[in-house]
């Protein structure tokens, strides 16, 4: 019994969700013609279901009635006016009782459509301002990694950089690495979910732009700590570099590349500053990597 009753309840729910996602794909001019359309359907009926023992009284003893009235009586019964000015008799009786039954429910339908309209304006104006601010508060997290990077270039050129700030690269790649990462799920995210905004084209290439010129900008200062003869080699800071050199390999399969002709040329751009500076990269971690091999155990 508990089964049975488990399966009724999934059945309906079932049920009751496709009718909603049926309303939900209907416009609101679409929902007004279905009721309109209901509307004319029983005063037809009204009209042409009119027998001797079944029709609608007129209370004012006009002795016939035309179709218009018909359509008149069928309107306000479904929206509960009742004026009084024509009556139901016989059978005509219980088509009123459906129709009214039938007409608050598509009333229902037609004035909640309108306040899901009003809810659908609000948030996509919350859905914009919070997607925009995830999109600044990204490339605001790109940005300061690059005003960090190039305090310690300058250091290094000067010759004033400690060593404890260049053991602690490490950090600063993480920081990298992390904000890669969000963003890897920022665009998986917008991706897959029907009720986000999707990036446009001028923020997908202020990302990408973004990250480019952050990569270009640690490839930079390992060119200084070459040139300065400093060594930065470290398991965990060639360990976190590896992760951050495949996951803006997995960035760059993530985000949408799908454009308009007039941009393509500007993403192939972009995507050749990407190869470029990641082949720099991947060098500088393939000789990180042999003089790690190299040096004496401690």
């Amino acid at each position: 019994m508990i089964k049975k009753d488990a399966f009724g309840k999934l059945f309906t729910t079932n049920q009751n969700n496709r009718i909603i996602d049926i309303l939900d794909r209907l416009n609101f001019g679409t929902i007004f013609l279905i009721w309109m359309g209901i509307l004319v359907v029983f005063g037809g009926i009204y009209y042409f279901g009119t027998t001797g023992g079944s029709y609608l009284y007129d209370s004012r003893m006009h002795e016939q009635l035309n179709f218009i009235d018909h359509i008149y009586f069928s309107f306000i019964t479904a929206t509960s006016t009742g004026f009084g000015d024509f009556l139901p008799v016989g059978f005509h009786r219980i088509i009123a009782i459906a129709e009214v039954v039938v007409g608050l429910i598509l009333l229902a339908v037609v004035t909640s459509k309108l306040v899901s309209m009003k809810q659908e304006a609000i948030l996509n104006e919350i859905y914009e301002i919070s997607f925009d601010e995830k999109v600044n508060r990204l490339r605001s997290s790109l940005f300061v990694f690059r005003v960090d990077i190039s305090k310690l270039v300058s250091k290094a050129e000067e010759g004033i950089i400690t060593r404890r700030e260049v053991s602690d690269v490490w950090a600063n790649l993480s920081f990298l690495e992390g904000v890669i990462d969000d963003i890897i799920n920022f665009f998986s995210m917008e991706n897959s979910n029907t009720y986000t905004k999707n990036a446009c084209v001028v923020h997908n290439k202020i990302i990408i732009n973004s990250v480019n010129k952050s990569l270009e900008k640690l490839n930079e200062i390992f060119e200084v700590f070459r040139e300065k003869g400093i060594e930065w080699e470290r398991s965990i800071t060639v360990h976190i570099l590896e992760e951050l050199l495949e996951k803006s390999q997995r960035f760059y399969t993530v985000v949408n590349l799908e454009t308009p002709e007039k941009t393509a040329k500007e993403y192939k751009d972009l995507r050749k500053e990407y190869q470029d500076v990641k082949g720099d990269l991947s060098k500088i971690l393939k000789d990180a990597k042999e003089r790690l091999k190299a040096a004496p155990a401690p």
